[in-house]
């Protein structure tokens, strides 16, 4: 027998949050659009956090339901999307990208990861009542695996490496993301933004310092704080009030609705190829198509939800 579930108000402050996230993952891959100011191009692994963060809090708000059901509800929310990348992907980028690649997310570790995720949230979701103590352990468990089974030494950060750490530590921030989910709105404080500030400061400090040092594990502490927060800053009232207004209402809620996409086909709306004109033509058609395509698609699955 499927739950009843009642319909809830949609959050605002977490559209913001996917707001601020696209904008995040977009902007860091755009170093050829800034030029000799490339070092603009940031905010990567901030916006990764924050899509993972949402995952989590959003994961949380349903109703509990059969593995079974509760994957495939999940799935048929990434899937259409991806799927459709695929299409696009193969048609007009066959020098480039596959179908098979593109709809088994090879190229997407983002996707491996929310598939994995959701196998093991599952039962934390369905049968654990305080996520905190998941939380605290998994912590520890993998601050302890950095330390006897990662070296970063002379490898940069970790935050830009497709490393079975930084999968793992995304995780802490899905769980992050569920207890607030379960916790609901939290209440915005004015010291909360200076603190967002802070954490933000404090990230990108720990990340010149010791970039190419172990002891760059110390960023994970401000990355909690950025997501945590932003989301809080997120639901003062006057943010939200603004977020109502009849000109930022919709365009948040579009590109909010549009997170995933914006992480499928941002390799290729942005793109340092050294084509000739004539195919860089094609590319430029590629990415219109691929948003022309997702948009309607994304849109539609969302007025169905509502």
């Amino acid at each position: 027998m499927t739950p009843v579930v009642d319909a809830k108000p949609r959050n605002d402050s977490i559209d913001f949050v996917k707001l601020v996230a696209v904008f995040l993952v977009l902007n860091s891959h755009m170093g050829i659009c800034y030029g000799s100011h490339s070092f603009l191009a940031t905010g990567g692994a901030i916006g990764d956090a924050l899509f993972f963060f949402i995952s989590g809090f959003t994961l949380f708000l349903g109703g509990k339901y059969r593995f079974d059901n509760w994957y495939k509800r999940r799935l048929s929310r990434i899937y259409p999307s991806v799927l459709a990348t695929g299409i696009v992907a193969c048609l007009l980028f066959k020098s480039e990208d596959s179908f098979f690649d593109v709809i088994t997310a090879k190229r997407y570790w983002f996707v491996q990861c929310i598939f994995i995720y959701y196998v093991l949230l599952y039962p934390i979701k369905t049968y654990v009542s305080k996520v905190w103590i998941v939380f605290a352990a998994l912590f520890a468990f993998v601050v302890g695996a950095y330390f006897l089974f990662f070296d970063f030494t002379g490898k940069g950060i970790f935050w830009g490496s497709d490393s079975y750490f930084r999968r793992m530590f995304f995780f802490l921030i899905v769980l992050q993301g569920a207890m607030l989910g379960k916790q609901g709105q939290i209440t915005f404080r004015v010291w909360h933004l200076p603190a967002l500030f802070v954490s933000i400061v404090a990230w990108y400090g720990v990340c010149y310092f010791f970039n190419g040092a172990n002891w760059q594990i110390l960023s994970v502490v401000p990355m909690f704080g950025i997501t945590y927060f932003l989301y809080s800053v997120s639901n003062n009232r006057l943010v939200k009030k603004t977020l109502q207004t009849r000109a930022l209402k919709k365009p948040v809620l579009v590109v909010g609705s549009l997170c995933l996409e914006s992480y499928l086909v941002q390799k290729y709306l942005i793109t340092d190829s050294k084509q000739s004109v004539s195919a860089q033509h094609s590319s430029n058609y590629g990415s219109c198509s691929s948003f022309c395509f997702l948009c309607p698609s994304r849109i539609g699955i969302y007025k169905a939800s509502v």
